[in-house]
């Protein structure tokens, strides 16, 4: 959700939809903006032009719910692997829901005493 406050932009989101949890993001968007508020040099002016409407589609070319977990446990260890090889990154993080067991992976293995958990 993002809110435009005191000139200040301020943005929160959440997983979760029902009425709770839409007004505890929306309070979350517009304390954020105040925040942020006190620190502008310039406010945001929105001019008046009207909203534009539209709608946008990616092309499916792949459907990621048919895949099977394997894979997609695959592709995130290998993303893993090459966000290990970059020097520039201090620290990155990866996440996934599912249930969680713990596998020897090959990245792993070539750092020994780190054990890679997997989701399956």
């Amino acid at each position: 959700m993002r809110v435009l406050v005191d000139g200040a932009w301020g943005f929160a989101s959440s997983g979760r939809l029902d009425a709770a949890e839409v007004d505890r993001v929306a309070g979350l968007a517009v304390r954020i903006a105040r925040a942020s508020a006190m620190a502008l040099r310039h406010r945001v002016q929105l001019d008046d032009r009207p909203s534009a409407i539209g709608r946008y589609e990616t092309p499916l070319e792949e459907d990621s719910f048919a895949l099977p977990m394997d894979a997609k446990i695959d592709l995130l260890l290998e993303a893993d692997g090459r966000l290990n090889e970059v020097r520039v990154l201090r620290r990155h993080h990866g996440h996934a829901r599912g249930q969680r067991r713990p596998c020897r992976s090959a990245a792993a293995r070539a750092r020994p005493g780190r054990l890679a958990e997997a989701l399956h």
